[in-house]
């Protein structure tokens, strides 16, 4: 699965501006291209929100790699 920084490589944005899009950020204001332009990038590296579970695991994960 793709994370977050390859596709803000590949789309040419970002990771928090991304983050923010993929993660519904209610006070995100973005451009209508560079929206169509993320979300199509996502699309194409087959891109699926994790669930929490798994996001706490990546945490964890992350976090025990670094020491």
């Amino acid at each position: 699965m793709p994370t977050i920084r390859e596709i803000a490589a590949k789309a040419g944005y970002s990771p928090a501006t991304v983050s923010r899009l993929l993660n519904n950020d209610p006070t995100f204001s973005i451009s209508d291209h560079a929206r169509q332009k993320i979300l199509q990038t996502a699309q194409s590296l087959n891109y699926q929100q994790p669930n929490t579970t798994q996001k706490l695991f990546e945490v964890f994960e992350r976090r025990l790699n670094f020491r």
